[in-house]
């Protein structure tokens, strides 16, 4: 246990409090517009991109790990697209039709370079973490500070349940729910270490 604790706080950080406003904020919306589904381009998935966004401008602000959080600001940008679905929620409605439907991208002449383009900016992202040894920067945390073991485990959990909610029970409800509830995490994680880095750097 002692061992566990060196790596982990088990102090429930006041960042938590991030996804349980995520969560009560979902509930009320929901409840206030009796939403059965939540569509694409939704108010609710409009606000996943608010945290996406808040938490990227957050990783600016911390001094140091430069890589590590050049790496996260780029996988960043990349959620922030794939919320949008690189960008179809903006000019693929389908006229006349109803708030889910959108033409796929390969509905579009050039719709497959998009798949390409992702594809290679995530091998610039992989070869950037590769060519700048990101891994280093996450050992040197790992070893410096303690994991919010609280926020670790509710991302995890949240994964299962959006997975689940997804792939199982076909509910938009609880799928995009959890995906604002793990945007905020992400968002409260940053916020934690940037909190304790600021910490120890004064300390010195």
């Amino acid at each position: 246990m002692t061992k566990i604790k060196n790596f982990f706080s088990f102090k429930f950080d006041k960042e938590n409090i991030i996804a349980l406003l995520a969560l009560v904020f979902s509930i009320i919306y929901i409840k206030i517009f009796s939403l059965h589904q939540i569509y694409e381009n939704s108010f609710l998935e409009n606000t996943q991109l608010i945290v996406l966004f808040l938490a990227f401008c957050f990783c600016f602000k911390v001094k140091k790990y430069k890589v590590l959080f050049n790496v996260i600001k780029m996988v960043l940008i990349l959620m922030f697209l794939r919320e949008t679905s690189y960008g179809r929620v903006f000019f693929a409605h389908i006229e006349g039709g109803g708030p889910e439907d959108f033409y796929q991208l390969s509905h579009y002449k050039y719709g497959f370079l998009v798949n390409i383009i992702v594809g290679l900016y995530v091998a610039s992202i992989a070869l950037y973490g590769v060519v700048k040894k990101v891994w280093l920067d996450i050992k040197s945390i790992i070893l410096s500070f303690k994991m919010p073991f609280w926020m670790m485990l509710e991302a995890f959990a949240f994964i299962f349940i959006q997975i689940l909610s997804e792939e199982f029970l076909d509910n938009t409800l609880i799928e995009e729910t959890m995906e604002l509830m793990l945007y905020s995490l992400i968002l409260g994680i940053i916020i934690y270490y940037k909190k304790e880095i600021k910490k120890k750097i004064n300390q010195k």
